[in-house]
């Protein structure tokens, strides 16, 4: 059992590395920052699956075009391998947006759950006032 939670610690630390090799999150705060945007990332992904699955006729470059995300950002949400600080706030709510056909930033943060809601309300929650 000790053997497979050191194991499980090493991958989870190796996997936390910035492409730098032996660099190691030193602080606790900096892996739960790592660990949301993992979150976030992830239900991105499972959004982005589900929405091709029900549009077959869509690809991620008419995605990109149409939602105005970067294809390579899509591509990497979808392999699973994002930008080392996290998906940006522009970029869920882009994406979200078009793939709910919902442009308004309040009602998104009411309509969206999970980690991807919160994300949206703790970066766009301060501008909006009703």
């Amino acid at each position: 059992m000790e053997l497979l939670q050191s194991t499980l610690e090493h991958e989870t630390t190796r996997n936390l590395t910035n492409g730098l090799g032996d660099f190691q999150f030193c602080d606790e705060s900096e892996k739960d920052v790592a660990n949301e945007f993992e979150t976030i990332q992830s239900q991105l992904k499972k959004i982005l699956e589900k929405f091709l699955e029900s549009n077959p006729y869509l690809s991620l470059n008419s995605i990109s075009q149409r939602s105005g995300v970067a294809f390579t950002t899509l591509s990497r949400i979808m392999k699973n391998q994002g930008p080392r600080q996290g998906v940006s706030p522009h970029v869920v709510l882009q994406l979200v947006a078009y793939i709910l056909k919902e442009y308004r930033v309040a009602h998104l943060i009411k309509v969206v759950e999970g980690p991807i809601g919160k994300y949206l309300n703790e970066h766009f929650g301060k501008f909006i006032f009703s």
